[in-house]
């Protein structure tokens, strides 16, 4: 099933109880958690769903998805040294995760650095303060 909103995930702290939280900023108040990132996701799922039979009893209109993530697969092919091919996956051995899951944490890593130093930068620029970076995924199933 594909669910053209975006979603926000971040790693629970020890002290917060451990495990992933995730929301959909698009729904207001939509968010669940979860002990594993795919717990979080199904949780998010349902909550999504019932988020929005009650919008919708309640005749709120649903508000638009963030973007069109159908014209997105998902699928990227990317050449890389050979060098760097047996360090990921190496590294991605390290942690037990597929290298597909090690090289998609890093860049999301990336992206999130790259993100909040733009951010920062503007909030320089302008003084304006944003709230802070999130990763985004489309929920897809």
């Amino acid at each position: 099933m594909l669910i053209p909103y975006a979603f926000t995930i971040r790693e629970l702290e020890p002290e917060e109880g451990g495990g992933w939280y995730v929301e959909i900023p698009t729904l207001p108040g939509c968010s669940s958690d979860g002990e594993t990132i795919e717990e979080a996701v199904r949780n998010l799922e349902e909550a999504m769903l019932l988020w929005i039979e009650v919008a919708e009893e309640a005749g709120l209109n649903l508000p638009s998805p963030d973007r069109e993530i159908g014209e997105f697969s998902g699928k990227l092919t990317v050449r890389m040294p050979r060098t760097l091919h047996r360090d990921l996956t190496l590294e991605a051995e390290l942690e037990n995760v597929s290298l597909n899951q090690y090289i998609t944490y890093i860049l999301a890593d990336r992206h999130e650095l790259y993100s909040a130093k733009k951010r920062w930068d503007e909030q320089s620029a302008t003084g304006y303060q944003r709230e802070p970076t999130r990763i985004i995924f489309p929920l897809v199933r």
